[in-house]
């Protein structure tokens, strides 16, 4: 069974191994050289260099996801807990 290959935008996981490593593209840019929607960034740290304020509106959104998870997640347990003190 493979693995389901990663969106390079939403972040790839770490690379297996060193072949892996130097199979990975560099980010490509537009002819501009400023970064567009077709750009793919290999890594975060790569994106942080081409474009830092996608790289921290990138970081808060996965925090947020995080955060927002979490709090279902709580919300959940809580329901659960309720529920077994009734029965």
């Amino acid at each position: 069974m493979t693995a389901p290959e990663a969106d390079p935008v939403q972040g790839a996981s770490a690379p297996q191994s060193e072949a892996e490593v130097q199979n990975v593209a560099p980010g490509v840019k537009s002819p501009t050289g400023a970064p567009d929607a077709k750009t793919t960034f290999s890594s975060l740290s790569e994106l942080k260099e081409l474009d830092p304020k996608v790289y921290q509106a990138t970081l808060k959104a996965i925090a947020q996801t995080i955060v927002n998870t979490m709090r279902r997640h709580q919300e959940r347990l809580k329901r659960l807990i309720q529920q077994a003190r009734r029965q």
